[in-house]
């Protein structure tokens, strides 16, 4: 939710490219695009790709004894040379020190990629599985704070285009100093709305096109009748009940009152004061290692994650139970 274009294209480049470099084949495609009514970036995958690369990580840990150790140390390496931003040590003072704080994120992006990837591959040893983990917590706030640094360099230096950065594309802001007026117009065209198929951005209005071009449809989940219960997989067993509060926003974190249910479509660092307020989490995406699942585990709460339409079916005020031993979501009374 929320990543500036910026970091959507080494998102993209990682996902389609950088993998060639650990695994020798990359994802065929990668959508994500954003819609002028939210400022969250909508990405989508095709899942058999993701059960391919599944199947060549663990096929790439089984058959080499060093390339796990080696994409631990990649990770590790660019990891900490990211923190000296992070942590204020080091600072974008121009252009150059933005190439290279972009070049540092593209040569992490992958490797991280890669370890966030694996606790999910069940065939692979579990001391595997929770090291790769391990670096998972530990970093993911940080990698989706990353902005900050690039948000600072723009406030500092080009106050101008501190509304826009979000929209520029990584060359544009390389070239901050000489883009025409044509060139600004067209970012602020992109605040309707953006699309990025397989690295190749356009407007949203364009993004149907490239789709059928491309021979990709994207597969969405509808309600279409009146659904008392909820079913997706548990994260953290426990039963609740509480009344709902739909949080399809970041700006909308803080409306969240103490034992209310929290209900998403995704959770992120941004969210951890609401969920120490909430008496459970529900969501529509995420597997055993999301976000929302380590923090459920953490603070030992109730969760139900990739319930698929959550976000569709509850309202906010409806009270509902949290069955999370087995993964049922039940709507105990509708709101109004």
């Amino acid at each position: 939710q929320g990543y500036p274009l910026f970091f959507c294209y080494i998102w993209s480049h990682s996902e389609l490219k950088g993998l060639f470099e650990w695994l020798g084949e990359g994802l065929k495609n990668v959508v994500m695009f954003r819609e002028k009514e939210t400022d969250k970036i909508i990405v989508w995958y095709d899942l058999d790709e993701i059960d391919r690369f599944r199947t060549v990580i663990a096929t790439k840990v089984d058959s080499d004894d060093k390339w796990f150790g080696e994409v631990q140390d990649a990770f590790k390496k660019y990891w900490k040379e990211l923190q000296l931003y992070s942590q204020e040590k080091k600072t974008i003072e121009n252009v150059d020190d933005l190439k290279e704080y972009y070049e540092i994120w593209l040569k992490w992006w992958t490797p991280m990629a890669i370890l966030f990837e694996i606790p999910n591959i069940k065939s692979l040893p579990k001391s595997i599985r929770d090291i790769a983990l391990k670096g998972r917590v530990e970093t993911q706030e940080f990698s989706d704070s990353g902005d900050e640094a690039i948000e600072t360099f723009f406030k500092k230096y080009y106050p101008k285009f501190l509304s826009l950065w979000r929209l520029m594309t990584p060359k544009e802001m390389f070239r901050v100093d000489k883009l025409s007026d044509e060139e600004i117009d067209v970012i602020q065209q992109r605040g309707d709305g953006w699309a990025l198929v397989n690295g190749e951005l356009s407007m949203l209005e364009a993004l149907d096109d490239k789709l059928n071009e491309l021979g990709v449809r994207l597969e969405t989940y509808s309600v279409q009748e009146e659904v008392r219960e909820i079913k997706g997989q548990s994260a953290c067993v426990g039963n609740v009940k509480g009344k709902v509060k739909l949080v399809l926003e970041s700006h909308n974190i803080n409306e969240l009152k103490e034992g209310e249910i929290l209900v998403t479509e995704m959770t992120t660092p941004e969210f951890v004061p609401a969920m120490k307020k909430a008496a459970a989490f529900v969501t529509d995406e995420g597997g055993v290692t999301c976000h929302a699942a380590i923090m459920a585990r953490e603070m030992n709460k109730p969760c139900i994650i990739g319930t698929k339409i959550a976000t569709q079916v509850l309202k906010d005020g409806d009270e509902v139970e949290v069955e999370a031993d087995n993964g049922v979501v039940k709507l105990l009374r509708r709101v109004g």
